[in-house]
């Protein structure tokens, strides 16, 4: 009873499966039978990736212990994962078909309205958070732990774990457009814009934001968008106020490892062909970390990985990136230290769409000097007047940060006047207000 057990369905003298659910790898169904049990067990993942049975006090018992053990190790953190598919219909009804051209056995070919964002998985999180904060209580202290979770939803069921204690449920929507279907449309600047304000304006007062651009699931962010515009959404995003979630190697610009049929090692991919394994495996965002420009990478001191290591170690490398005068690596270190400022901590937020191509940002403090981030998502020149999109800013702003790209490095250390700043084409800039 720890597991989700069906003795499916006949049809005269045929068994079948219990309903047409799909598993998530493509495999087919969620269904596996067990001749021990003569039952089907339910896998909404990998077969060998058994779900457990929410509605068992037991299993529930189960994990407040493996909690517990964590607690104990100073563990003070905690992801939970896929957390729309913990729980299922129990109506078993069968699930209809979407508007997806796709083969039968391929998960998108249902809409996923009874194995998918389910109403009792929030209870489960809720009373996990409570064990977390039960021990804290226990020990005599207040130390900050924390549980954010996992999963690709629409905004109002991805706000709704706020309801139910979620320190911060990751933000995907720079990865997927809501459900894990639509891949992310941040084609323009509009579009990125509309992201930002999506979060902010759904999320519940007085809670704590996120950001993520990249993660082990979906292609690297360098990949999606271009190097020449990847430091200005780390910038911006590392600036907005909340949490920001970085996926090993985006801040050294790694990118995409191409690897054959014969070297895919994903189970996603392996489930599919030859010919169309590269639209599911995740392995090209997961091959090792670049230290160095040593064997592997300075990852391992074997020559063969696992997963092979990208061909551009060499040049892309954090030991590099450390020494070099300019690299996405200094930008991100840069961008972290303005987040100790109290003008991140504490400063009102405002995000402007500009001239069509370019987001702003600005954080302002009363006695502090403000934050500006001007990210140009076009291949055009802009000059803006700061004045027409905020109020109160000094009469001159100092370049702190600029991203790769944009032929600005040089500049960094000189004042510009608000009125009229030039952002080249796919340029980024942050600037810091000077005191009159």
């Amino acid at each position: 009873s720890y597991y989700v057990w069906n003795k499916g369905v006949y049809y005269g003298d045929y068994l079948s499966y219990p309903n047409n659910w799909l598993d998530v790898f493509n495999d087919g169904t969620v269904w596996e039978w067990v001749d021990e049990r003569e039952a089907y067990y339910l896998h909404q993942f990998s077969v060998h990736e058994v779900d457990l049975n929410w509605t068992n006090p037991l299993v529930m018992s189960e994990m407040k212990n493996v909690l517990t053990f964590w607690l104990d190790h100073d563990v003070d953190g905690f992801r939970i994962d896929a957390a729309p598919y913990y729980v299922e219909s129990s109506t078993l009804e069968n699930e209809t078909r979407s508007d997806k051209d796709v083969d039968s056995s391929n998960y998108f070919y249902l809409n996923h309205t009874q194995t998918k964002d389910q109403p009792e998985n929030y209870p489960i999180v809720k009373e996990w958070k409570e064990h977390i904060n039960n021990y804290t209580a226990s020990k005599g202290n207040d130390k900050v732990r924390f549980i954010c979770t996992e999963g690709y939803s629409d905004i109002e069921y991805v706000m709704k774990w706020y309801d139910y204690d979620d320190d911060f449920p990751f933000n995907f929507y720079f990865i997927k457009d809501g459900d894990i279907a639509n891949d992310a449309v941040i084609d323009t600047a509009e579009d990125i814009y509309d992201i930002f304000i999506e979060w902010l304006d759904n999320m519940p007062s007085g809670k704590t934001a996120n950001w993520v651009l990249g993660n082990h699931d979906m292609n690297r962010i360098a990949t999606r968008i271009g190097l020449y515009r990847t430091d200005g959404l780390h910038l911006s995003t590392l600036l907005l106020p909340g949490v920001f979630t970085m996926y090993n190697g985006d801040e050294l610009g790694m990118t995409n490892t191409y690897l054959t049929w014969a070297e895919t090692t994903d189970v996603r991919a392996c489930s599919t062909t030859n010919t169309t394994y590269t639209l599911y495996s995740r392995d090209p965002v997961r091959t090792p970390y670049q230290w160095d420009n040593t064997t592997s990478a300075g990852f391992s001191t074997n020559s063969t990985t696992f997963l092979k290591v990208n061909p551009d170690y060499v040049t892309v490398n954090l030991a590099a990136e450390k020494e070099a005068d300019f690299s996405h690596y200094q930008n991100i270190q840069k961008a972290i230290a303005l987040r100790n400022t109290t003008v991140w901590e504490e400063g009102t937020v405002d995000v402007e769409l500009i001239e069509d191509q370019m987001v702003g940002i600005a954080r302002q403090l009363d006695g502090e000097n403000p934050i500006v981030v001007l990210m140009n998502w076009e291949n055009s020149t802009v000059t803006v007047d700061l004045d027409d999109y905020f109020d109160g800013l000094p009469d001159t702003l100092e370049l702190v940060i600029a991203d790769m790209y944009s032929g600005l490095n040089d500049n960094v250390g000189d004042t510009y006047e608000k009125s009229s700043i030039e952002v080249p084409e796919h340029g980024s800039m942050v600037l810091l207000g000077v005191s009159s």
